[in-house]
């Protein structure tokens, strides 16, 4: 189960170490994904897909990062 505090600290750790703004509900996909390799030990490269932008949940999205929401788009 991955928790609001889990996805609100898995956007930044992407963004730091991809560079990549992930919305809420992308973040909550890539942290299954990664419970799901401690899990099972799978290593195969992986896609997650997201079916909204991270400005569709701004003001979430600019919390977990840290920032205003006015300063999103230049992260995206």
């Amino acid at each position: 189960v991955v928790g609001r505090d889990r996805v609100a600290a898995t956007v930044p750790k992407v963004f730091s170490s991809q560079g990549y703004v992930l919305p809420p509900y992308g973040a909550l996909a890539y942290a299954g994904l990664q419970d799901h390799r401690v899990i099972s030990g799978e290593r195969n490269p992986a896609l997650v897909l997201s079916e909204t932008s991270p400005m569709c949940h701004a003001q979430a999205t600019a919390n977990a990062l840290g920032i205003p929401v006015e300063e999103l788009n230049r992260y995206i």
